[in-house]
């Protein structure tokens, strides 16, 4: 399935050239362009997994709505483009996280695996969020309030030794093992050493 993306570009003639470009790429979907100024507003209403953000004409200020769009949308994809490679910018858009930078010499040469890696971070990144599953809240066979479950837990696997420990703990005391004290055993301790000072009173005084 193709991946959707959005432009973001100020220059109308690089517009065109970048939207050929996009819809040129089979893993790649142009779902839109926009400006830099109604980037944000864009990014909501197309929900795109990819923002292509083209340098020109000012890259200082593309840069900076790069890193806005970055932390606001950490989950998406960047790619950035400009009409040469130009080292320091090369620098300055990796260390934002982009993907890949893209000029009209290397663009057909570097797209093809940009995507490829947009697509396995795109992959990574479901897979993660499907197994972070929140604990289910089912209701007491008993009755009282909803208890959490956990709704990952496996037959068989090693408990958390807290967990494991409360329930020995409580096991224990039930059925009377090795950590639970008698009932009677305190009050036979108390007897014991009240007949003993007696007794050492009395062999004492005679």
């Amino acid at each position: 399935m193709a991946v959707s993306t959005l432009l973001v570009c100020d220059d109308a003639a690089k517009t065109e050239q970048l939207q050929a470009l996009i819809t040129s790429e089979p893993e790649l979907k142009f779902t839109g362009a926009t400006t830099s100024e109604n980037a944000a507003k864009q990014v909501l209403e197309s929900s795109p997994s990819v923002i292509w953000v083209e340098l020109s004409p000012d890259p200082a200020k593309a840069l900076t709505l790069l890193g806005e769009l970055k932390e606001k949308y950490p989950t998406l994809q960047y790619l950035v483009s400009y009409d040469r490679l130009q080292p320091d910018l090369v620098k300055s858009a990796m260390q934002l996280g982009v993907i890949e930078y893209i000029d009209p010499d290397s663009a057909k040469r570097l797209l093809p695996d940009a995507c490829a890696r947009i697509t396995q971070k795109l992959n990574a990144a479901v897979l993660g969020s499907s197994s972070t599953r929140q604990p289910v809240l089912t209701a007491p066979s008993g009755g009282g309030p909803p208890v959490a479950v956990d709704d990952n837990y496996v037959p068989g696997a090693a408990a958390p030794a807290r967990q494991v420990s409360g329930v020995r703990g409580e096991l224990s005391q039930l059925e009377g093992g090795p950590d639970a004290l008698p009932p009677w055993l305190l009050p036979s301790v108390i007897l014991s050493l009240i007949a003993a000072v007696v007794y050492l009173y009395f062999t004492g005084h005679h």
